[in-house]
């Protein structure tokens, strides 16, 4: 027996409506029914030449194992939050009287902003032609996906921060810079191997923190090239806009 809920998710800003789609349909939809086909067939195979009462023997064996599993991991967790809460909770002795307790009325982050005004010195009027310069690090790497994909996504990132700053920041119009850094291709040979393997995960293989992790030479590599990369666009910005001043 099945169960089925249909769920409208919506992303509005940075065009991730359409990515997350393509994600839901190609890897947690096709890849999860794929793997569940495989191992249907598995089982299918496993099961032949047994009737009909040898598969429920075996669910109810494999039920009174679980079951007999789960009670164990139960009563070894009720003992430890057992012998927790002995440590922990207990009765404390209040030295305080009822007259001079403290106030909690007031929150925290009130507090800490009186003492950042009291001891912070005055702040420096900045002109109004500065600027500011967001750099996009786009480090997608799907085999999949079109060479101008990156530069796709950098223009709606742009195109809805412009909206965003007609919008509701009048005074910043025109004076938001939006870069785009490319973080390169030195994990795409990993990542089409892997998918080459498994195709169930895509570029989002669980094997890949490990592989990064171990291959310390190919990271540093990697983030190398990206600061690299980042200082050359910098550069090449700052020519184009000799007269930018912001941050």
């Amino acid at each position: 027996m099945c169960a089925y809920k249909m769920c409208r998710v919506e992303f509005r800003y940075w065009g991730l409506q359409t990515r997350a789609e393509r994600w839901i349909h190609d890897l947690a939809l096709r890849n999860t029914m794929l793997r569940a086909h495989r191992q249907a067939w598995a089982w299918q195979d496993e099961w032949v030449g047994l009737t009909m009462a040898d598969i429920r023997r075996l669910e109810a064996e494999a039920a009174e194992h679980l079951s007999a599993v789960m009670a164990k991991e139960n009563d070894e967790a009720t003992e430890d939050s057992d012998a927790s809460s002995d440590d922990l909770y207990f009765d404390c002795n209040d030295g305080s009287s009822l007259n001079h307790k403290p106030s909690i009325i007031r929150w925290s982050s009130e507090l800490e902003l009186e003492i950042v005004d009291e001891h912070s010195p005055p702040l420096t009027p900045r002109p109004n032609s500065a600027a500011l310069l967001i750099m996009v690090f786009h480090g997608e790497f799907c085999p999949e996906n079109p060479v101008d994909a990156k530069t796709n996504d950098t223009n709606t990132f742009r195109s809805t921060i412009d909206s965003l700053v007609q919008r509701h920041y009048p005074q910043l119009k025109g004076r938001v810079n939006v870069l785009m850094v490319s973080c390169g291709s030195e994990l795409d040979p990993v990542v089409q191997r892997l998918s080459s393997i498994s195709s169930s995960f895509g570029a989002l293989h669980p094997s890949m923190a490990l592989i990064i992790s171990s291959a310390q030479s190919l990271y540093h590599d990697a983030i190398e090239g990206t600061i690299r990369r980042a200082n050359e666009a910098y550069n090449e910005f700052i020519e184009t806009q000799p007269q930018f001043s912001g941050e």
